[in-house]
């Protein structure tokens, strides 16, 4: 099921150019009357991940 969901999303923002906003509200509604508990991760609200810059061990270093 969530598979569907997530190509019917696919489909709805490249195909029929709808926007993202509304075929994720869309199908979230669907998606909750069909009574699955966990939600598709492409419904999931997560923050964009950021890349983790640190700084290399000093036995990782290169010398210079």
């Amino acid at each position: 099921m969530k598979r569907l969901f997530e190509l019917l999303y696919l489909t709805m923002t490249q195909t029929l150019n709808v926007s993202p906003v509304n075929a994720k509200q869309v199908l979230e509604a669907d998606y909750l009357r069909s009574g699955e508990k966990a939600r598709p991760n492409f419904l999931q609200d997560r923050p964009e991940a950021e890349s983790k810059r640190t700084v290399a061990n000093k036995r990782q270093k290169l010398p210079l």
